[in-house]
Order: C-alpha cells, then sequence, then structure tokens
C-alpha cells in the first residue's frame, strides 16, 4: 500500500466523504503548470504522504489537506498556497520546507506539550514547558500574512497561534526558526 501516486494535473473530489483511505501511499503532485487542490468533504482530504513537487505551485481552491498517521508533507519544489483552507498535520505527522518551497497560509498541529521540547512536526516553533505543562495545545502558523500589530508599521508574514489545554500557570520557552 505505499506506492505513489502521481498526480499532473488538478486534483478535485466533487464527494461530500473523505475518499481517500490514507494508508501508506504517497500522492506526488508534479504538474508543468500550477495544480489545484478542491475537497467538497467539510473536514477536508485525508492523505498519508504529500509531495509537492512543481515549480509552478499548488492552490488548494476548498477544502483542507489532512496529513495523517506517521506521514509527511514535503515541499521540494513550489509553494503550496493554503487559501481559506489549512494544512492540518496529525500529532504525529510532520512538514518539510525550505526557503524556496513552503505553505503560505495555514498549517496546523495539535501536539501534547511536556517539559520535553516539542518541535510540533517540523512547523517552525519549538516550546518547552517550564512551569505547569499545557497539555495538548493546538497550533496554527500563518505565512505570507502581516499581523496587524496596532501602529503604522507590519509584522514579520509568519505567525505563530498557540491554544493550550492548560492556559494558567505557564511558562515557556518558545524558539522560532
Amino acid at each position: 500500500n505505499a506506492n505513489t501516486i502521481r498526480v499532473g494535473g488538478n486534483f478535485t473530489d466533487s464527494r461530500t466523504i473523505d475518499m481517500i483511505a490514507a494508508g501508506t501511499s504517497t500522492f506526488e503532485f508534479n504538474g508543468s503548470s500550477a495544480q489545484t487542490l478542491s475537497s467538497a468533504f467539510a473536514s477536508g482530504e485525508s492523505f498519508y504522504n504529500v509531495t509537492l513537487n512543481n515549480a509552478a505551485g499548488l492552490t488548494c481552491t476548498s477544502g483542507d489537506i489532512k496529513v495523517t498517521g506517521t506521514g509527511e508533507l514535503t515541499c521540494q519544489d513550489g509553494i503550496l498556497t493554503t487559501g481559506a483552507g489549512k494544512v492540518i498535520l496529525n500529532n504525529t505527522a510532520t512538514i518539510t520546507e525550505s526557503l524556496t518551497s513552503y505553505v503560505t497560509g495555514n498549517v496546523e498541529t495539535t501536539r501534547t506539550v511536556t517539559t520535553a521540547a516539542n518541535n510540533f512536526g517540523g512547523m517552525g516553533v519549538t516550546v518547552t514547558a517550564l512551569g505547569a505543562e499545557p497539555g495538548a495545545t493546538t497550533v496554527v502558523r500563518t505565512t505570507g500574512t502581516s499581523l496587524s500589530v496596532g501602529c503604522t508599521n507590519a509584522s514579520v508574514l509568519r505567525y505563530f497561534t498557540f491554544t493550550p489545554a492548560v492556559n494558567t500557570g505557564l511558562n515557556a520557552n518558545v524558539a522560532i526558526s
């Protein structure tokens, strides 16, 4: 079941159920022109591994991309644009990006944060609890949009939103890479 399915055109799933049994297959988006991914399933399309290998990029026009199991989203060539959707990494999935191939938009995961360092699947942030453990913590990374900081200056084009299960007595080291 560990096959590579190469998608050279647009990917459209008009069904309202998750049509893919994620298994351990890799979906490689490798077109020669810009590609789109569209899913009518409200909670997104599930994949085990996703590889973006298209210099012209991939844009999600509707729905989310869910990376399941210990799967990985690999941005090898091109930019994946999430639009109104997001990439959701399950609690053991990872993401690999480079300076020239990455996700612009929202990437989300939930991990259990303890006093050990947690890198949230390679999203570019590491959190180590120093006081109370926040437990299950959802992190959303937004890339490509500046955050209004209450003055005329704009923020950097990447920021993180943290939602911990325990939100009192917290103290942590946060490193952004």
